[in-house]
């Protein structure tokens, strides 16, 4: 490197070679200036998601089988979610949303389905809000159905009916930015009153990614002036020359240019990091120009303008080049990240450090021999009179100060371990944010703005398979944090209640084939179950608002799912054996789950006294109470034939008095009885057709009722006692618990069982601990290969592999501090984070590099003479540098976007500590008279002579 130093020397001081120089240089800017703007930018937070991780890949397969993952959510606070003029404004909203394109479909209370029996029977579908009440009576029957879905209320609208939730589903890899930006337009405008008033609130992935976005674009535009205006401030404050500041910024800002054209070339997008790379580049670019045109004044006092460049880029050349590759060696170990835009970032914000390298050695040296700039007076600084006795007097208390630095190293890497790697979303946004009061919104009103997913694989359409995943939906219920759980047998079970009127799910897969053929087309249907009904999503809804509690929930949903959720299965007897402990356990868990929906207590004892309610036999059902039932239904609009009251009333206790499963002959009988007609008469085969249905429904609602009665007499000892309003919810509870156990066959766990089901846990929260391992690893990684990579630089550089450990240990020291610092503040370990090693490797050593190539000391002189000269003829230069840099990264943190922050106040934090490092570690272990990258000895006057 000396050699071609000193063969660039010798070329740039003739005049003809350095008007080469410039004019290939302004062409070479416009080319890169015409190729840069022509740069795209990448706004798709899924391009931060890191490559080949297992947990991401199946975040990102399950949204993309289920219809993508990323819903936008819109929270709207009213005194009155079912007032008629909120409606009315809430459906039009729905309609205008429907048609975003970027939206697959939406849902909302106006246009969320709703089942019922059909009087000529079937199922009769429509809509849960068919029709805007008008009425008193139309109002309190709207509020009465409504209030009564348990799948809407705390999906749709919040138990207190004093809030409201739109769901927008985003197609699979729409443009989030968009369609957050669309969605807020339409809501904005269609509800002006709660937009005024602030009662909007804008939660889901599309809005946090676009907050994000936005955010940090908008301080990097309005911060980025100010970081460089306070760059320059300092330029010029301690080196008090315009020209020297020109040409520093000028190649910082050729730099950038060529980095941008090098993208624009490679098409390459410009990325919300690489936004940073103007701050990095000016602050630690333009000190290249700055020590070469520092030297050359100190050269040209005493040498022709025409000798001065020959020698500052022959002597000062290779300490400048070795800094500059030390820097870009720290950035290039961004290439080793798993995550796409961090590596961009690290290659291309390399090329403009190499780039700006290359014209602070070439560029600015051609410009002062053709301007012919004069050489300055001599002198030493006050900071530097003051940085010479320092260092001088470390030295000399080498020893304390290297026990105190190795007990500082020491005491920074125990609180490094202590740095937490685990990331949320959280970790990205300020308390009072719109993200932030959105999430605190939904956990409110709604149970919370986090789900974990869980993929189960298999059979579908087999009802046991069905009922394995209902009961994963009632464990998991247990669990603290976890508010609800969606899947799809909770639809399928409401529309066997409209066609059966049991909530259950069918015990047939026929039956459960006919459902799912209902079902089809129903808004957020593909989010529960896939189109061959081979795979399906539970969604669990959890209310956690810290990282542990999380984690915590996390770790126990997928407990349970390792370790009790059925993978192998074959049926057995229901009212016996291994099959009669199963359902009672399946029973137990569902009235657990039941009482946790509901607020009850759930008492220690609960799990004892429902297995001796079960045990004990039913209690014999009333057929007066079934002939009740039965004579309501012949008197409502769903029987098929007319009768009297009093024909009413005699039917219900005749057929009533025949018992549960009459033969059709009975029933036949006892009809033409009633209705004194022939067992062949069309009214009585009609009658006795649909009159079966009702009747075995009312038994198995009789006998259901008593056990319901059973179970309330055994928990009333145990203190569950439901207050009026939830006693009729808990009663319709138990009853459809009951339903669910009525049963033949029931599934139990068999290694050899043709049943077969697999399970996948997957969610934000799991893609968050994927996110964090890859941080993680992205920290060792690129840290490794940074500290090496330096480390082999300097050796060779130093040509001692003592010298360059001596050189990389400040950066050592200083990495240990600022993660200690870290782990002191409680500052999380994230993606902007993670990238702080490397820049402060990078920038670091350079200082290091700086103060060791001036560290000189003849035979004669002691080796503190060779420490005083270090500091007198670089400390400026240094701590001019650290300042720079720190300030530059200090201005971020008066931002918005708290990972910016994050970043920037460590940066800035980290080129103090390295600079302060530098001449503590330094001085404390050299030991010799020279370090030195220079053959040539000859350096301008010494000051201090």
């Amino acid at each position: 490197m000396n050699a071609i130093m000193q063969w660039l020397g010798r070329l740039l001081s003739r005049p003809a070679a350095a008007r080469a120089v410039v004019i290939a240089v302004l062409a070479l800017m416009a080319l890169a200036l015409w190729k840069a703007s022509a740069l795209e930018k990448e706004d798709d937070v899924l391009a931060f998601l890191p490559e080949g991780n297992p947990l991401i890949a199946e975040f990102q397969q399950i949204g993309e089988d289920f219809g993508g993952l990323d819903v936008a959510l819109v929270g709207v606070a009213t005194t009155d979610a079912l007032d008629p003029g909120f409606l009315a404004r809430l459906q039009k909203v729905t309609e205008e949303l429907e048609d975003i394109p970027e939206v697959s479909h939406v849902l909302s209370l106006t246009n969320v389905q709703d089942f019922s029996p059909d009087p000529m029977g079937g199922i009769r579908t429509g809509l849960l809000i068919d029709a805007l009440p008008e009425s008193d009576a139309a109002k309190a029957a709207l509020r009465e159905r409504v209030m009564s879905r348990d799948l809407i209320v705390g999906n749709l609208i919040s138990p207190s009916g004093e809030a409201a939730l739109i769901y927008c589903f985003g197609g699979y890899g729409v443009d989030q930015r968009a369609l957050a930006a669309r969605i807020q337009s339409v809501v904005e405008v269609g509800l002006p009153q709660a937009a005024s008033r602030g009662d909007l609130y804008w939660g889901g992935a599309p809005f946090i990614s676009s907050y994000i976005f936005e955010t940090t674009e908008a301080d990097m535009d309005r911060l980025t002036p100010w970081a460089v205006a306070a760059i320059v401030f300092i330029m010029l404050l301690a080196f008090r020359d315009w020209v020297g500041t020109a040409l520093g910024l000028l190649t910082t800002a050729m730099g950038i240019a060529i980095a941008h054209a090098a993208m624009s070339v490679a098409g390459v997008p410009l990325n919300i990091v690489l936004g940073s790379m103007p701050i990095i580049l000016f602050a630690i670019g333009s000190a290249y120009g700055i020590h070469i045109l520092a030297h050359y004044y100190s050269y040209a006092r005493e040498l022709s303008c025409e000798d001065a460049v020959e020698r500052v880029v022959s002597t000062t050349g290779p300490t400048v080049a070795i800094a500059g590759l030390t820097t870009a060696a720290g950035l290039v170990s961004f290439a080793l990240m798993d995550i796409r835009p961090l590596r961009t970032f690290g290659i291309f914000t390399a090329i403009g450090i190499l780039s700006t390298l290359a014209l602070s050695l070439t560029f600015i040296p051609a410009v002062i021999r053709l301007v012919g700039l004069k050489g300055r007076p001599p002198g030493v600084s006050g900071l530097a009179r003051g940085l010479v006795r320092i260092t001088v007097s470390i030295h000399r208390a080498r020893g304390p100060v290297g026990i105190g630095l190795a007990l500082v190293a020491v005491a920074g890497l125990a609180m490094a371990l202590r740095v937490d790697t685990r990331m949320d979303q959280a970790a990205f946004y300020n308390t009072g944010s719109p993200p932030q009061r959105a999430e605190a919104f939904l956990a409110d009103h709604f149970g919370g703005a986090q789900f974990i997913q869980i993929r189960v694989d298999g059979d579908l359409s087999d009802p046991h398979a069905l009922g394995e995943v209902a009961h994963m939906a009632d464990a998991l219920s247990s669990i603290d944090h976890v508010t609800s759980v969606r899947h799809i047998g909770q639809p399928v079970a409401l529309l066997n209640q409209a066609m059966a009127g049991q909530r259950r799910i069918p015990d047939t897969p026929a039956k459960v084939g006919l459902l799912y053929g209902l079902l089809t087309g129903q808004p957020g249907l593909d989010q529960l179950v896939g189109d061959d009904h081979e795979s399906g999503l539970v969604h669990v809804q959890i209310d956690s608002r810290t990282l542990d509690e999380t984690e915590a929930t996390l770790a126990a949903v997928e407990r349970w799912v390792e370790g009790e959720a059925l993978t192998r299965f074959s049926t057995a007897p229901a009212d016996a054996g291994p099959g009669a402990a199963r359902l009672r356990a399946l029973t137990i868990t569902r009235i657990r789950a039941l009482l946790i929906r509901l607020g009850l207590p759930v008492p220690a004892g609960l799990s004892e006294a429902m297995s001796a309610a079960l045990d004990q036999p039913a209690p014999p059902a009333s057929p007066e109470v079934v002939a009740l039932a039965v004579e309501r239904f012949l008197r409502s609009d769903e029987a098929l034939v007319v009768v009297s009251a009093e024909q009413a009333r005699a039917l219900g206790g005749a057929l009533a008095a025949l018992g549960p499963a009459p033969t059709e002959d009975a029933m036949g009988a006892a009809i033409a009885a009633v209705l004194e007609a022939g067992p062949d008469a069309a009214e009585v085969l009609d009658l006795s057709w649909s009159a079966g249905t009702a009747l075995e429904e009312a038994w198995a609602a009789e006998q259901g009722a008593g056990r319901v009665r059973q179970i309330l007499v055994a928990l009333a000892p145990l203190g569950v006692n439901a207050p009026p309003e939830d006693g009729a919810r808990l009663r319709t509870g138990l009853a459809d618990a009951m339903a669910a156990a009525d049963v033949e066959r029931v599934a139990v766990a068999d290694p050899a069982g043709e049943g077969a089901l697999s399970y996948a846990v997957s969610g934000l929260p799991v893609m968050h601990r994927g996110l964090s391992q890859s941080v993680t690893s992205n920290q060792l990684r690129s840290l490794g290969f940074a500290l090496g990579l330096v480390a082999v630089i300097l050796s060779i550089a130093f040509k001692s592999p003592i010298a360059g450990a001596l050189a990389t240990a400040p950066t050592a020291v200083t990495l240990a501090v600022i993660y200690g610092g870290m782990g002191l503040l409680g500052v999380h370990l994230d993606i902007g984070t993670s990238m702080l090693a490397s820049l402060i490797i990078g920038a670091g050593v350079d200082y290091a590099v700086h103060l060791l190539s001036a560290w000189y000391a003849a035979p004669s002189e002691a080796v503190e003479r060779g420490a005083a000269r270090a500091a007198a003829r670089t400390g400026t230069a240094i701590w001019t540098n650290a300042l720079m840099v720190a300030a530059g990264f200090f201005v971020l943190t008066l931002g918005d976007a708290r990972p910016l922050r994050n970043v920037g106040g460590l940066t800035a934090a980290a080129m103090i500590t390295a600079a302060v490092a530098t001449f503590l570690t330094i001085p404390a272990l050299a030991r010799r008279r020279r370090y030195r990258l220079e053959v040539e000895e000859s350096q301008p006057a010494d000051a201090l002579a």
